[in-house]
């Protein structure tokens, strides 16, 4: 029986590697990844890498401003730990209140929202298992998210079906339908709010670099 993926006709080739190797949705969140591995970076610090670099290739199924569980498996204690990466609700934000205000239902906008909880999930990861600063690792999405990425099929697909709840707000719109439509394949895609919001991070580590590796990321999160 041959081994699965190693037929010239497999859509998924057995692939083998010798230093490292980086598996992500995108192929530039991989390559984020990868470029941290050659840096001397550890799996924690390219995984971070690419879990930032799709927040923003991906933006449409795990922002920055969203969730990320994170598993990390500790091979020289073999053991398997998780970030938590969700966020919470508010306190009044009780099934009772949305009973009595929305019928039971959920609206549209922030009240629907936790608070943010991905950037304390990266930052933690890193400042517990990584080796280096949250500027190394983000550099990569900060330049997909500056200097923009061509728009794939599935990413322009989800903004056609997503056009009226992106046109709802003006701020949105601006962002996710520049010229008042959905990118199409192949143009570039620009985000650079959330690329100053991540340089932002970035600096803020920086300036408190004297407070060493876990202080200056802490000011980051915080």
């Amino acid at each position: 029986m041959p081994v699965p993926g190693t037929s010239l006709t497999s859509l998924r080739p057995l692939m083998q590697g010798t230093n490292g190797m980086v598996v992500a949705s995108h192929p530039a969140a991989a390559m984020a990844g990868l470029d941290i591995l050659r840096k001397g970076g550890n799996a924690i610090d390219a995984g971070v890498a690419v879990g930032l670099a799709l927040n923003v290739v991906h933006v449409d199924d795990c922002s920055f401003l969203g969730v990320a569980p994170t598993v990390i498996y500790l091979a020289d204690q073999k053991e398997v730990l998780e970030v938590d990466g969700l966020g919470v609700w508010p306190k009044a934000a009780s099934v009772e209140y949305f009973k009595k205000n929305h019928g039971g239902n959920y609206p549209p906008g922030v009240l629907r929202s936790l608070t943010p909880a991905a950037a304390d999930s990266w930052i933690t990861s890193l400042s517990k298992f990584g080796t280096m600063s949250f500027g190394e690792v983000v550099s990569a999405a900060i330049d997909l998210a500056g200097n923009g990425f061509p728009m794939f099929r599935y990413l322009a697909g989800r903004f056609i079906t997503a056009f009226d709840a992106y046109n709802t707000y003006q701020s949105t719109a601006e962002i996710y339908l520049p010229n008042g439509r959905a990118p199409k394949q192949g143009e570039m895609f620009y985000q650079k709010d959330l690329a100053n919001s991540l340089s932002n991070l970035a600096e803020i580590e920086n300036a408190n670099k004297s407070k060493g590796r876990e202080g200056a990321l802490q000011a980051a999160r915080d």
